[in-house]
């Protein structure tokens, strides 16, 4: 069975064989890899739903140790929150451009929502990029942030910012907000 990974096609998420070709020895050798997908963990103290009576941007400042795509972010998505709109978006956190965005209408609370963007955002190691999410009903605990993962690092804090349309969250809080990037390594 050949390895595979998911990738855009048409419009929708589908399964693709990862192939390629390297010289070793002199010769020309096809190699095929299997990209697998990695988030951060929410680790299931989750403190209750809030409401701030106006939206927010939630998000999560992280790193990756290695190359790879961003093809979207999981979202917990809190009481009162299903059939609300609910807006994900990809920043590089230093310069604080936007790098994708998607928005989905949640069916089901109290779960994990995943929100796929519609093109796949390349990772660099070492670059700061920022997970977030728009929403008026949001989840959060407290001092319980996800630090680490096989190829990603979160910052101390996560960071927040009110407004009626998705922004850069620009304010610190030592909250976890509960979402993450879904990356392919």
């Amino acid at each position: 069975m050949s390895p595979v990974a998911k990738v855009r096609f048409d419009g929708t998420w589908a399964e693709a064989e990862l192939t390629g070709a390297a010289r070793l020895g002199g010769a020309w050798t096809r190699f095929s890899r299997l990209k697998t997908e990695e988030s951060f963990a929410f680790d299931g103290t989750l403190a209750g739903t809030y409401d701030d009576g106006r939206a927010v941007a939630l998000g999560l400042r992280w790193t990756a140790s290695s190359p790879g795509l961003w093809i979207g972010c999981a979202v917990w998505v809190a009481r009162y929150m299903s059939g609300l709109p609910l807006t994900v978006a990809a920043y590089n956190a230093d310069t604080q451009v936007e790098l994708s965005r998607a928005a989905s209408a949640p069916t089901a609370e109290l779960q994990s929502a995943r929100v796929m963007f519609a093109k796949a955002v390349p990772v660099s190691p070492g670059v700061p990029y920022m997970a977030t999410y728009h929403a008026r009903f949001y989840v959060a605990s407290f001092g319980t942030l996800p630090t680490i993962s096989a190829h990603m690092t979160s910052d101390a804090g996560s960071r927040w910012i009110a407004g009626d349309e998705i922004a850069f969250p620009v304010n610190g809080s030592q909250a976890n907000y509960h979402v993450t990037p879904l990356v392919l390594f």
